[in-house]
C-alpha cells in the first residue's frame, strides 16, 4: 500500500481524538479509495482507533489484500450494513462519523448511540492533492497529450467520429492507462456544437471541426483534455470561433492562482467570449476539479464560491457553440500555484490545426 495512505489513516485518527468519536465509516468508493488504496466496486471502510476493515462483497476479498495495508477484509452475505453493524458492536463502538443521510438512519442502521454526518470531509480534503496524487495526475495527463497527437496523423476524411474515440482508447490503455475517466467525446461538423455530444458513424469530412475530449486514468487519477481541429480550411466563422475560444482559454489560463473563487474565474473566460458576440454560446461553467473523479471539488463557475487552493487541479475549458454551425471547446487541466498554474497538457497543441 501506498504511504499517503497511511497519512489518511493518522489524519482520520487525529480526527477522531478531537470529533470525541471511536470510529469513522466511509462508504463512498471515491473516498474509500483515498484512504486506503482500495480500487474494487462496493466497500465499506471502517477506521477505529485500534483495528480497521473493508466490508466486501466475496468476489472483492482477495482484492483487498492485494491492494491495502493493516485492514481486515470482511466478507458480507446479504446485508452490508448488518455485517457493519456486527463490527462496531464487536468493537464496543457506540459513536461514530461518516457519510449518512440522517444520524437517525444511522443509528438505527449501525445500532449505535450517536453518529456525525461528516459525508463532505474526506471530499474536501481530496481537493489539496499531494505530491503521489500530482504525479499520477500529470502521468494521465502525459498519456493523454500522446494520444491526441498520434490521432492527428489518423483523422482525414472518411474516418468515423467512432473511429477516432477508438484510437485515442486505444493509444491510452496501451500507454498505461488504467481505463478512461469518462466516456470519450468526438464530434464533427455541426455535431461539434453538441457540448457532450456522443461518438457516432458519422464520416469527417472536409472542412469540418473535429471536437475532442478525452482522459486516461493512472494508479485511479483522471486526466481530462480537449482539443478541436479541422479537417480542410474552416469557414471564416468557424475559424474566428476557434480564435475567440483560443484567446479566452490562454487568458484565462494566465489569470488562474490560488485565492481565486471559481465564479471569479468562470466570470473572467465569460467576459472575453461575451465581448466577441459569443455570450450565449458559451452554456457550461468554465471547470471543474479533478482528481479521483472526473468531476470533483471545486467548481469553476457561476456557482463556484469557493477559494482555489494551490495544489488544486482544474481545467479551463472555454467553449462556443452554435447550432447548426459548428463548435469549439479547448480545454487544459492545471494544476493552481501561489502565482499561477502548471499546465499539464502543453504537449498538445492549442494553435488553429487544419488536417
Amino acid at each position: 500500500m501506498l504511504n499517503t495512505k497511511n497519512l489518511e489513516l493518522k489524519f482520520l485518527r487525529e480526527n477522531q481524538l478531537d470529533s470525541k468519536v471511536k470510529a469513522f465509516l466511509i462508504k463512498d468508493k471515491y473516498n474509500c479509495n483515498y484512504v486506503t488504496g482500495y480500487t474494487g466496486e462496493f466497500a465499506a471502510a471502517i477506521i477505529t482507533g485500534g483495528n480497521n476493515y473493508i466490508v466486501v462483497n466475496s468476489l472483492y476479498a482477495e482484492q483487498v489484500k492485494q491492494e491495502t495495508t493493516g485492514y481486515i477484509p470482511v466478507v458480507y452475505s446479504d446485508d452490508a450494513n448488518e455485517t457493519i453493524a456486527q463490527i462496531l458492536e464487536n468493537e464496543q463502538i457506540k459513536d461514530i462519523a461518516g457519510e449518512f443521510i440522517s444520524e437517525e438512519e444511522a443509528c438505527s442502521k449501525y445500532r449505535v448511540k450517536s453518529a456525525v454526518k461528516k459525508n463532505d470531509y474526506l471530499t474536501e480534503k481530496r481537493i489539496i492533492k499531494n505530491q503521489f496524487e500530482l504525479d499520477c495526475v500529470k502521468k494521465a495527463n502525459q498519456i493523454s497529450c500522446d494520444a491526441f497527437n498520434h490521432c492527428l496523423g489518423l483523422i482525414k476524411p472518411g474516418i468515423t467520429e467512432l473511429e477516432v474515440a477508438a484510437e485515442l482508447e486505444y493509444y491510452m490503455k496501451k500507454h498505461g492507462s488504467y481505463h478512461t475517466s469518462f466516456d470519450t467525446i468526438v464530434v464533427s461538423g455541426i455535431r461539434s456544437a453538441l457540448p457532450h455530444g456522443t461518438p457516432g458513424e458519422k464520416k469527417i469530412e472536409i472542412g469540418d471541426p473535429v471536437t475532442m475530449d478525452f482522459g486516461a486514468t493512472y494508479r485511479s487519477y483522471c486526466a481530462d483534455i480537449t482539443r478541436t481541429v479541422f479537417v480542410g480550411n474552416p469557414t471564416d466563422e468557424m475559424k474566428n470561433i476557434y480564435n475567440v475560444v483560443l484567446d479566452a482559454q490562454k487568458r484565462t489560463t494566465d489569470y488562474v492562482k490560488s485565492g481565486l473563487t471559481g465564479a471569479q474565474i468562470d466570470s473572467y473566460a465569460r467576459d472575453i467570449i461575451a465581448k466577441a458576440g459569443y455570450g450565449d454560446c458559451f452554456v457550461h461553467g468554465l471547470g471543474h476539479g479533478v482528481g479521483l473523479q472526473i468531476h470533483e471539488a471545486p467548481s469553476l463557475n457561476r456557482r463556484g464560491n469557493v477559494a482555489i487552493p494551490e495544489n488544486s487541479v482544474v481545467t479551463v475549458e472555454p467553449g462556443i457553440y452554435k447550432s447548426q454551425t459548428g463548435g469549439v471547446r479547448i480545454e487544459d487541466s492545471v494544476i493552481v500555484k501561489k502565482d499561477g498554474v502548471e499546465v499539464l497538457t502543453a504537449s498538445a497543441d492549442k494553435k488553429l490545426i487544419i488536417l
